[in-house]
């Protein structure tokens, strides 16, 4: 259980580093297939048009917005930090995030989430009806609700245990320091993907 959740204590970095490269590489082709997107560090949607190469290059963006704020926080914190280490750490962080285009097989979770929110102005009426999904996507859409926040918390886990590990963080003001990082990470994939595919 421990290495699920700190592995960066068990495993060197070259092999951290190909396990994070090759489970990105199968997300990155399970959104493609399942019609969704990593357009952020810690973001997946589902859209109706995606490209075989857009994944790919959303987790490329997501793994640099993370690496870099990270590797110059360590560098502040530790100059003995490596590079390397960083970049295995931001990799097999976001490895929970490939099991949530597999809520999609067969559709289901995006027709759900279309009826949840869409709205249809009647041509003759113009009157706006809401369509509901039943209870079978209700429960689709709450199941995958739930364990996006798990998914959630094992990134953050991760992410926090391969930062530890990598500059040897202690103090307190230097976990405050990582949070405020990581939220920059985000805000930076972000910045990065909406000026890229604008």
């Amino acid at each position: 259980m421990n290495k699920l959740f700190n592995p960066f204590e068990h495993y060197s970095e070259k092999v951290l580093i190909v396990f994070g490269l090759v489970m990105l590489s199968l997300g990155s082709l399970a959104a493609w297939y399942f019609g969704g997107r990593f357009d952020g560090v810690i973001d997946f949607h589902l859209l109706d048009d995606v490209a075989m190469w857009e994944p790919f290059a959303d987790n490329a963006i997501a793994t640099f917005s993370l690496v870099l704020p990270l590797f110059i926080l360590a560098k502040i914190i530790n100059r003995r930090t490596r590079l390397v280490d960083i970049v295995a750490t931001s990799l097999v962080a976001r490895m929970p995030f490939i099991i949530e285009p597999l809520f999609n097989i067969g559709g289901h979770l995006g027709d759900s989430t279309e009826k949840m929110v869409a709205r249809q102005i009647t041509r003759d009426t113009g009157v706006t009806v809401v369509a509901m999904p039943e209870t079978q996507g209700l429960i689709i859409i709450v199941l995958f609700a739930l364990v996006s926040i798990l998914l959630l918390v094992w990134f953050a886990t991760l992410l926090y245990n391969g930062f530890k590990t990598a500059t040897n963080i202690r103090k307190t003001a230097h976990i405050i320091y990582f949070i405020i990082t990581a939220i920059i990470a985000e805000v930076l994939s972000k910045i990065i993907i909406s000026i890229l595919f604008s």
